[in-house]
Formats: structure tokens, C-alpha cells, sequence
């Protein structure tokens, strides 16, 4: 996936995860329109005890991602300045 290892620098900016983990997290969406590359939180939701859309809404408010990226909840949808 493209702009792979910029999505999960983001993210371990937060999460207290090793990078090879939250590779596997992340996903590719069904149609570009909502981005390039998805972060489900559904695993996390498991982890940390929380509702998915609650850490989708905390990792939005605490990393700092292209403002053209889309926070879906339960999943962060990463789309790249793309100039």
C-alpha cells in the first residue's frame, strides 16, 4: 500500500503498538472516494474496552493526519494530500 509507513507513524504516535501490529491493521476501503488506506478500530475496541467509534474519535483528536483524511467511526480513512 502506498503511504503505508506514513499512516503507521501517525499512529504509533498514540498507540503503544510495534509497527509490524498495526500493519496488519490497517486496510484497504471497497472505493477510493473514502481514501486510500483504513484503520479499523475494531481490534483496539477489544484491547482497550472501548466502543470502536470512541477510539476512532481519540486517535482523531490526537494525531495530526491530512485534513482531507476521513474519521468514519468505527475507522479512520486515510487519503493523502494528494498535490
Amino acid at each position: 500500500m502506498q503511504y503505508e509507513a506514513e499512516v503507521i507513524s501517525l499512529l504509533q504516535q498514540k498507540l503503544d503498538l510495534p509497527e509490524k501490529e498495526i500493519s496488519s491493521y490497517l486496510d484497504t476501503p471497497p472505493d477510493e472516494k473514502f481514501g486510500d488506506i483504513a484503520f479499523p478500530c475494531f481490534k483496539l475496541a477489544k484491547l482497550h474496552k472501548k466502543p470502536p467509534h470512541v477510539i476512532a474519535k481519540e486517535l482523531e483528536e490526537t494525531i495530526h493526519i491530512s485534513k482531507d483524511s476521513i474519521i468514519y467511526p468505527p475507522k479512520i480513512k486515510y487519503r493523502p494530500n494528494h498535490d
